[in-house]
């Protein structure tokens, strides 16, 4: 074969891939295990203090730190005595420059460790998509289970609680002057989570009441105990509620929904919902993945990212439900236009927010 045949350059790809995911894979079992953070900070462990800290097998954590130190994560430290690689037992494994930053500072906006246990998830409900695929039905949420569920949060976390309050919501004209003023501002935040949209503002506008809202009861608990942990369930109350069934009185200042539009089986009945939870004078932000404006093949990274998601999970998800709009995660201008104008709203404006990943939009009332 030659450097330009397409088979081998087709082959030379997926290897290439393979080894990411083989990356990724153990990147989701350090994670998980914490091995990243007991590593950070202590200017290098043999396999056994590892182990012995971690509490996890000795000859399993070998094992794992030379595939990281193989794939270039981890740095093998030499001493006196014998060469580490001579003998296994004396090497000493530190992360190499920038992973502590992207796979344990968990606040920090460059981490990046939960989206390894997102994809790993997402992998070990392939059989399940493979059902939905052939006889057109779907992967309910909540059977991705508790590290898909939890890795989402840890992974949005930063952005909420780092800069909604600080970046985001000052551009929208008018949000955080009422947000800080009296009479105490309502804010609704749709498709919840775990919480940390809705704790990332009540801790920025120490005046806000917020209604969070999520239909994934598990989601609830979390979202339930995050709250109580940051003493704000006074200020919080997060509902298990279908959002299109909400009822609303059109009192909200604020109504947000971050990542969960396109996920939505009956997006344009949420999207009237939440017309009525804002009323004439509320502000409507949808936060939603920055997808290219038409289909082009090949793609750019953001639409092969959200095509990805899209088929492994959030349209197996969408499709659980009856009659779905089956939007999937690459949702275009064009469907969510659509979408608002179904609903009830004049336009959707897209705000000046600089974000790799998310486009921010304001969905404007009826004048």
């Amino acid at each position: 074969m030659t450097a330009t045949d397409p088979a081998e350059a087709v082959a030379a790809r997926l290897f290439d891939a393979s080894l990411a995911t083989m990356d990724i894979l153990a990147v989701a079992l350090g994670d998980r295990l914490g091995l990243y953070r007991c590593l950070a900070g202590t200017g290098g462990l043999t396999a056994a203090e590892l182990a012995a800290k971690s509490g996890t097998a000795p000859r399993w954590v070998r094992e794992w730190l030379e595939q990281q130190a193989a794939t270039g994560l981890l740095r093998v430290r030499t001493g006196p005595g014998p060469t580490p690689e001579d003998d296994p037992q004396l090497r000493r494994y530190e992360p190499a420059a920038g992973v502590d930053e992207v796979l344990t500072e968990a606040d920090g906006l460059r981490f990046l460790a939960p989206l390894a246990r997102q994809l790993a998830a997402a992998a070990r409900s392939l059989p399940a998509v493979a059902d939905c695929a052939r006889d057109g039905g779907g992967v309910p949420w909540a059977e991705y289970g508790a590290d898909m569920r939890e890795s989402e949060a840890d992974l949005n976390r930063p952005a909420y609680l780092r800069l909604l309050a600080q970046d985001w919501l000052p551009v929208v004209p008018g949000v955080v002057e009422r947000l800080r003023s009296d009479p105490p501002a309502r804010i609704a935040d749709v498709g919840c989570g775990a919480g940390w949209a809705a704790i990332g503002m009540a801790r920025a506008f120490p005046r806000v009441l917020v209604d969070a809202y999520d239909v994934d009861p598990e989601s609830v608990r979390l979202a339930r105990a995050n709250v109580a942990a940051h003493g704000l369930a006074d200020r919080i109350t997060v509902h298990e509620c279908d959002i299109a069934r909400a009822v609303g009185d059109g009192t909200c200042a604020l109504v947000t929904a971050f990542e969960c539009l396109h996920d939505l089986p009956h997006p344009v009945a949420a999207l009237r919902a939440v017309r009525r939870l804002a009323g004439p004078g509320g502000t409507v932000l949808v936060g939603d993945l920055r997808t290219a404006d038409r289909f082009t093949a090949p793609a750019g990274d953001v639409d092969r990212l959200g095509y990805g998601f899209s088929v492994l999970v959030c349209l197996p998800d969408s499709l659980s439900s009856r009659d779905s709009a089956a939007t999937g995660a690459v949702m275009r201008m064009d469907t969510l236009r659509s979408y608002a104008g179904a609903a009830g709203f004049a336009d959707v404006e897209i705000l000046p927010i600089d974000h790799e990943l998310w486009r921010f939009h304001r969905l404007v009332p009826p004048s």
